[in-house]
């Protein structure tokens, strides 16, 4: 985390991202919520303009959460995330973050013993159709996209290419099943694999300010969207890049530690603002995931 105290322009961000590596284009989202000549940089919130939404936005029924690693679905899958906020109301709108290779060091052995050798499927596809229960704004995802990101199977547990320490891999909203497990099996061992990895030991809530930069790693944690926003004016714009794990304030932590209730996910709503985000592009790795 990083708190700069003022606004990157576009190129001084994009300039920021790339020393992590090369940077993605976007291309499965919506152009109107991508900067203007800037297809790196993505849009994120509730920002309207003549009556559209003009950046990627989530709403659902209050008190769900989308815990999720960016893009898990897609092969490779993107290195790392990296979040600018321009503007942010004075209280609420923060993000969680939680460190799922501390999670799978401290998980249960009823739990070890659950997963091991357990696969899941994660499609871009189960992920769409989830959110347009609840976002009648989102567009229908094009034939091409779908085409295009099929269906991927991943390990529960998966080693980090670059540190090689073992991480849970359990994005829930991207899972559409496990191997060898039935649809209530499956969500409920996913529930409790999140339960435990997103408990105050392992996460942490960032309450942004105007100039702040977050840099993390996807394949090494894990971030929740609301998926009800009682926002009244939000939005955020970002782009690919590497991540390293998040480092946070003392406070922060102390704020992750009182979460014991059935909606301590949830931050307090957005009124209004603007984050950057962009994706790093990943390096193949050696093994590479199935594809359905």
């Amino acid at each position: 985390m990083l708190r700069t105290g003022e606004a990157l322009c576009p190129k001084d961000f994009l300039r920021f991202c790339r020393a992590f590596g090369p940077l993605e284009k976007n291309e499965k989202y919506d152009p109107d919520f991508l900067l203007p000549g800037y297809p790196e940089i993505l849009r994120l919130g509730n920002l309207r303009r003549d009556g559209k939404y003009r950046a990627l936005f989530v709403r659902a029924e209050p008190g769900e959460v989308l815990w999720h690693t960016d893009d898990s679905f897609r092969y490779p899958q993107p290195a790392g995330s990296i979040f600018h906020c321009r503007t942010h109301p004075e209280s609420g709108g923060g993000t969680w973050y939680a460190g799922m290779a501390d999670a799978c060091d401290a998980l249960p052995s009823r739990l070890r013993r659950r997963i091991e050798g357990r696969f899941a499927v994660h499609s871009y596809t189960f992920l769409d159709d989830r959110l347009r229960q609840d976002n009648p704004h989102r567009r229908k995802m094009p034939l091409e996209v779908r085409r295009t990101h099929p269906p991927v199977i991943r390990p529960l547990v998966v080693n980090h290419p670059e540190t090689g320490r073992r991480a849970l891999l359990i994005p829930d909203c991207h899972i559409e099943s496990i191997t060898g497990l039935e649809e209530k099996e499956t969500r409920s061992l996913l529930g409790e694999l999140l339960a435990h990895a997103t408990g105050p030991d392992f996460a942490v809530c960032w309450q942004w300010r105007p100039g702040d930069v977050a840099v993390w790693d996807n394949r090494s944690s894990c971030t929740p969207a609301p998926r009800s926003m009682n926002a009244r004016s939000a939005s955020c714009t970002g782009s690919p890049s590497p991540a390293r794990t998040p480092t946070t304030p003392s406070d922060e932590t102390s704020l992750a530690r009182e979460r014991r209730s059935s909606d301590r996910h949830r931050c307090a709503p957005a009124q209004r603002s603007r984050i950057c985000w962009v994706t790093m592009e990943a390096a193949t790795p050696k093994r590479r995931s199935k594809t359905l």
